[in-house]
């Protein structure tokens, strides 16, 4: 009786995700003839053409228009449920606040494969402070930004697919079940006409290092809002964890940058930096610091304005952290006992995104490819390589301008220390290792892992998306011990 009512269940859970997704599809088919063609301006967010269903904090976008504006944007975007509030937005914004209050939710179940069938959902709110002290207080060129979330949810590889790696939903993780996790509050001050920009105070290195507004267009973590395995260790960490830090970003040309970046490192990843609440400041156990560098090309070519960013980025984290496999002695820790040995972590990457074809005015309006690559140390991070391929369009095509589309294929590789070290547990009999930032336990010894996602972001109105979104998980948790899994979902956001 128990085996058929859970079969049943699993049944009804996959029933309903496929029924709910087609409903999203159908809706956004039937609403095509309805949306308006392209306005003169972008028909995404404003400043940095951050997409409307992304929260991550990402905004190397605005370096495609060198010199006209600060670094900072919304990550919520510009574009309201509410409009302009009867009014009140434009005079706050008037007087330099700008107030964004935005729910995102994402839902998914494994249709088949993983460990087993079931459903999952989580949910954040987002609540933005943005201060304009020119406004304000006269100080030219100074703002302070803040954002301040609530998360809450189950996450679906953990539960279900046996995948400590990748997850299916992006939002869940750091700053989980807590009534409010601070994500970051800074100052940023911009001289010589947006030349010359520094920051300073609590938030994510990812907020500006390795960082785009397309990743977010799609659901799964490992390349939203970070590609891995830079936020895998608390020296590179990305939305919702933060450190206090700086960074300075330097005009070198019209078309070329530099940044800069000095971070504290907070060791204890389970909670991250600041703690679950991300408000533990004075945290003793700070140790070591991060030290970002990236140069950055950003080209437009063609008269249709055509814009690429194309990325070479490096990062020293000084605190030392545990040899996967190793012992002082040089041994397998497992085998000879003794302490494991220590040392920096380093980090490199390579990104890139090109405009081929334009569809709209705004920046992220056309076909747009894009990739990377990222390698960590390997006696140092579990996973340790990671390379990715992606394409996003509008909808201009068949009508809806402001819909975007998107496929992309990742794959990630574990150090090959790490793997011998789980091999070594198995043959002594010991339970496995874990990576340092895994939500669930590994099934097997870990080598690679693919993820191809298909996904589709419709505008429904004013600030509303809805994001039906299938992901195809082979070698889960990068071990043959996990059958391949279809995972079948969607995102809502609501940006009030």
């Amino acid at each position: 009786m128990r085996d058929w009512m859970s079969t049943a269940a699993g049944r009804v859970v996959r029933t309903g995700c496929l029924v709910t997704s087609l409903l999203a599809l159908s809706a956004a088919a039937m609403s095509a003839r309805a949306q308006q063609p392209p306005p003169a301006t972008s028909s995404q967010p404003s400043s940095a053409g951050t997409p409307e269903s992304g929260f991550a904090a990402g905004a190397s976008e605005e370096v495609s228009q060198p010199g006209i504006g600060p670094l900072f944007s919304s990550p919520f975007g510009s574009d309201h449920l509410f409009g302009d509030w009867g009014g009140l937005r434009t005079r706050l914004e008037a007087r330099g606040i700008n107030l964004n209050l935005d729910y995102l939710t994402e839902n998914g179940g494994n249709i088949t494969g993983g460990r087993r069938e079931t459903f999952a959902t989580d949910g954040q709110i987002g609540l933005e402070v943005d201060l304009d002290l020119d406004k304000l207080l006269g100080w030219q060129g100074a703002a302070f930004h803040s954002i301040v979330v609530n998360r809450e949810g189950r996450n679906l590889s953990a539960d279900s697919i046996g995948d400590d790696l990748a997850t299916y939903q992006e939002i869940y993780g750091g700053g989980g079940n807590v009534l409010a996790h601070m994500v970051y509050a800074y100052g940023e001050q911009s001289l010589f006409h947006n030349r010359l920009d520094l920051i300073a105070g609590w938030l994510p290195v990812g907020n500006f290092f390795a960082a785009s507004p397309l990743y977010c267009d799609f659901v799964n973590v490992l390349f939203c809002g970070n590609p891995h395995p830079l936020p895998n260790y608390p020296g590179e960490d990305d939305w919702p964890q933060a450190s206090f830090g700086g960074q300075v970003r330097y005009l070198v040309t019209s078309d070329i940058y530099l940044q800069v970046g000095l971070f504290s490192v907070d060791p204890d990843y389970g909670t991250g930096g600041g703690g679950s609440s991300g408000f533990a400041w004075a945290d003793p156990r700070k140790s070591g610091a991060s030290i970002p560098v990236e140069l950055g090309w950003v080209p437009v070519f063609g008269r249709n304005h055509l814009i690429g960013h194309y990325k070479l980025g490096y990062d020293r984290d000084t605190h030392r952290y545990a040899d996967v496999l190793d012992n002082t002695r040089g041994l397998p820790q497992a085998i000879d006992g003794g302490t494991f040995a220590s040392q920096d972590r380093d980090d490199y990457y390579v990104l890139f995104d090109q405009m081929l074809l334009r569809q709209g005015s705004g920046p992220t309006d056309g076909i747009i490819v894009f990739g990377g690559w990222v390698h960590a140390t390997d006696r140092i991070s579990p996973l340790t390589q990671h390379a990715f391929v992606a394409a996003t369009t509008t909808g201009a095509p068949w009508g809806r301008p402001k819909d975007t589309v998107g496929a992309s294929f990742q794959w990630i590789e574990m150090s090959g220390a790490f793997t011998r070290a789980e091999e070594i547990a198995l043959e002594q009999g010991q339970s496995l290792p874990v990576t340092i930032d895994g939500f669930g336990p590994a099934y097997g010894p870990q080598n690679t892992e693919q993820t191809v996602e298909l996904t589709y972001i419709a505008h429904l109105f004013r600030g509303v998306t809805l994001q039906p979104d299938f992901q195809y998980i082979i070698r889960p948790g990068a071990t043959t011990s996990t059958p391949d899994a279809a995972v079948l979902g969607f995102r809502t956001n609501i940006n009030f």
